[in-house]
């Protein structure tokens, strides 16, 4: 029998504690995918919800990333630090493309107390009849390898995600 990765183990630290929330009537998984690049060696899990509570057409994804260097490193035990990449991003419809991505910024980076990094992407649908509608991706990166000892961190990182989810439709009067 073999160890699970640091990935593995997170993967399914991650997985209980949404599902749990599902389970609950808190929120409704919406995507799940767990992928393994063979060319690269890296993997990722994402999971992505809605909240029950608010619109349909806003939802949170968090994705879990490990490369071949954190598999290889753990594996043949480098005293390098190993780990893996926690990434959270919020999608949904954007009414004013003007205020609202300041807005949200703000409160998101109040929220967080200024942890992960906060990137906001603005697209749109193109329509000849110029009546575009605009789409935000909320981009939240924590910069840095997390591995087992942050397990106890995933209830209030999933808690502040759906909270962060509720910001972003609230900014946009959904």
């Amino acid at each position: 029998m073999f160890d699970p990765t640091i990935y593995e183990n997170l993967k399914v630290v991650i997985e209980g504690e949404i599902y749990d929330r599902d389970l609950c009537g808190k929120i409704a998984i919406i995507d799940r995918q767990d992928c393994v690049n063979l060319a690269t060696m890296s993997r990722y899990y994402s999971i992505a919800f809605q909240s029950l509570d608010s619109s349909p057409l806003y939802y949170a994804t968090l994705r879990l990333e490990a490369d071949s260097s954190d598999l290889y490193g753990e594996i043949l035990e480098k005293e390098d630090e190993h780990g893996c990449n926690l990434i959270l991003f919020i999608k949904g419809p954007l009414k004013d493309i003007t205020n609202n991505p300041a807005i949200i910024q703000q409160k998101l980076e109040q929220l967080w107390e200024d942890r992960p990094t906060i990137e906001q992407q603005i697209s749109f649908d193109w329509s000849k009849d110029d009546n575009k509608k605009y789409y935000l991706t909320t981009r939240m990166n924590f910069d840095r390898k997390i591995n087992e000892d942050q397990i106890s961190d995933f209830p209030q990182i999933i808690d502040l995600l759906l909270r962060s989810l509720h910001i972003v439709e609230d900014v946009n009067g959904e």
